[in-house]
């Protein structure tokens, strides 16, 4: 078991193109509900899940980008990660945190008054 990261250090970490997504894993499909109760459950301290990672000196032929982000070439000579599973997870943290804002303010919990910072 690998220890936990925090969600700031894996958004770096994509944007820097160390994580990136092969072309076998399915499109974004989440419904903004869906990274609400994300967010929600962050907010709360709930557990929201793994990421795994694939460790590789090997890229692959054939990557997806993740969300609409273009993935930045990795640094040469450097192993990559490619995500095998929390996908969905990761691109909607990604896309609301757009990898530079610090804050997020999602439609529905906007109603409730709440916004996430991540730090």
């Amino acid at each position: 078991m690998s220890d936990p990261i925090t969600i700031r250090r894996l958004i770096d970490r994509i944007t820097s193109g160390d994580i990136r997504i092969p072309a076998f894993q399915r499109d974004f499909v989440w419904e903004p509900e869906q990274v609400a109760f994300l967010l929600d459950s962050i907010y709360k301290g709930f557990p929201i899940g793994t990421v795994i990672l694939w460790k590789t000196d090997t890229r692959l032929k054939t990557e997806k980008r993740l969300g609409l982000f273009e993935l930045p070439e990795p640094q040469k000579d450097y192993p990559v990660n490619y995500v095998l599973d929390g996908q969905q997870r990761l691109t909607s943290l990604f896309r609301k945190n757009n990898g530079t804002r610090s804050c997020l303010l999602p439609p529905l919990l906007a109603q409730r008054g709440l916004s996430f910072c991540l730090s």
